[in-house]
């Protein structure tokens, strides 16, 4: 007899090549709060996200966790993107969080977040501090 679960047995992996595990192993990160900025049901399996300094480019730098697997660690925000490209599966939750190294030198850490789903573009404003780790959610909802 078979059965269709609601939810997948096998854990969802997020690809992270070998510097960034043996990196994230050793990693100690303060403990922040999550403030989750946006929602964002996308259509397609495969998104593109990019990651420019907000307004003026002040030495801002990053760490970038994908479902708490590092994807970018300490990487400096400019005018050129930092580039994440995901493939991801149909109902399941991804959470981007962008954790500040630093303020940069006007407080707070602030990002533009471009993510590009098929045909679809969105523009996300993040924010982070000491206290707070912006968190972005994605979820792909396949067209019925």
């Amino acid at each position: 007899m078979l059965e269709r679960q609601a939810k997948g047995m096998f854990p969802v992996d997020v690809y992270q090549n070998d510097t960034l595990a043996r990196l994230q192993k050793n990693l100690h990160l303060q403990s922040r709060e999550k403030d989750l900025v946006k929602t964002v049901a996308i259509d397609t399996s495969f998104i593109k996200i990019e990651l420019y300094d907000n307004a003026e480019i002040d030495d801002d730098t990053v760490t970038v966790f994908l479902n708490n697997t590092l994807l970018l660690y300490q990487k400096r925000l400019t005018d050129k993107p930092l580039t994440m490209n995901v493939n991801v599966f149909p109902d399941t939750d991804y959470e981007l969080m962008m954790y500040a190294n630093n303020l940069g030198r006007i407080p707070p850490n602030t990002a533009l977040m471009v993510v590009t789903s098929g045909r679809k573009r969105y523009e996300i404003f993040l924010s982070s501090s000491e206290q707070k780790s912006a968190v972005v959610r994605f979820r792909y909802e396949p067209k019925k």
